[in-house]
């Protein structure tokens, strides 16, 4: 069986995200990380593309201090069929980012009319990875032709965590930053370069890198829960003095934000998915 290197392929970015987001800038870096990783492969500019709702031009040019000058070829959602028709390509490897919604929706897209664009084009194989919260909307999602798509996900109908980590100066999707990190180390990989062991390598990394996590947060939690406490001791003890039950009421609201944001993370559980794994156990990044 061919490799998907060896054969031609169209690597794709999708990033659902509006201009306004808040994490618009570490959703871009895991983009920008993602391609830093790929062309560790030799893989050519013109055959990677970023597909997205955030920009209007045709490219975007970023020179970045740890991954050098990076050109990013820019196209709609709706380009994709067209583009790949277009330029005749055997394989697509697509990474899927930004945000996914519990109701079924990724950005503006319906998830089930998202999957029938990317899963309707007629080539050898296509091996879909979807990093965004509640990806397991897609394991569940109908296909016309199952046969020769492969389709992993961070997580099935929870949040994709994301976190600072390993001298990355951005909030990383934590399961797409492994996922690259192991295209990256693909060229000193002389075995596992199957496309399971991509799910597999990141899986495993995904979910040391979650119980760390949580180690670090309950710690976090159980001292927010005694700050709380004693916020709440204070305040009762403070009676009249309305300045100082202001200040004590400011900080516990502080705490409590912080608390709710730990819990959320904590408590969080994300477990990564394959589907076809037949297809994924013979198919080689070669």
């Amino acid at each position: 069986m061919d490799g998907i290197f060896s054969t031609k392929t169209l690597w794709i970015f999708l990033l659902a995200c509006d201009s306004d987001d808040k994490q618009k800038v570490s959703l871009i870096m895991d983009v920008i990380y993602g391609i830093h990783c790929l062309k560790a492969n030799n893989i050519k500019d013109d055959c990677i593309r970023l597909y997205t709702n955030l920009y209007k031009d045709e490219s975007l040019k970023i020179k970045h201090d740890r991954y050098g000058a990076i050109t990013i070829s820019i196209r709609s959602f709706e380009e994709i069929i067209s583009d790949f028709n277009k330029d005749n390509y055997n394989n697509l490897v697509a990474f899927v980012t930004g945000h996914g919604t519990e109701n079924c929706t990724y950005g503006n897209i319906e998830s089930q009319n998202l999957l029938d664009i990317l899963t309707t084009i007629n080539v050898k194989n296509i091996i879909i990875y979807f990093g965004q919260c509640y990806a397991g909307i897609f394991q569940y999602l109908k296909l016309k032709n199952p046969g020769n798509i492969i389709r992993i996900g961070a997580t099935k109908l929870n949040k994709s965590i994301g976190c600072e980590l390993n001298g990355i100066d951005w909030n990383t999707n934590i399961f797409l930053y492994f996922l690259f990190t192991w295209f990256k180390n693909l060229p000193y990989n002389k075995e596992n370069k199957k496309v399971i062991n991509s799910y597999y390598y990141t899986s495993i990394e995904t979910n040391n890198c979650l119980k760390m996590l949580n180690s670090n947060e309950l710690l976090d939690i159980i001292k927010n829960s005694r700050e709380l406490n004693r916020l709440k001791k204070r305040y009762k003890k403070a009676k009249n003095n309305e300045n100082y039950k202001t200040k004590l009421m400011l900080k516990f609201e502080e705490v409590l934000k912080s608390q709710n944001r730990l819990q959320d993370t904590y408590y969080n559980h994300q477990e990564s998915w394959i589907t076809n794994p037949e297809l994924a156990s013979s198919l080689e990044y070669t």
